[in-house]
């Protein structure tokens, strides 16, 4: 899975989970919300770190790793 899908996942989790919190569920399910939702929180920033879906370029003879997306500084 990659990074975008992951934070679409985690976004809409969040949403639901506030949703769920604010209207009248009852304590059985706010309960679990609450035990889960570190356990997805963490488990989706370590699939955003781990992610290797964008290819970053390879660096030529004498060069450093920079900014690829800053052209002010690239030297």
């Amino acid at each position: 899975m990659n990074a975008k899908v992951t934070v679409i996942l985690l976004t809409l989790f969040l949403v639901a989970f506030f949703i769920m919190m604010a209207t009248g569920i009852s304590d059985f399910w706010k309960n679990v919300l609450i035990m889960i939702s570190p356990i997805v929180l963490i488990g989706g920033v370590i699939l955003v770190l781990r992610d290797r879906s964008f290819e970053y370029p390879e660096l030529k003879e004498d060069e450093e790793f920079g900014y690829v997306d800053r052209p002010d500084l690239r030297h």
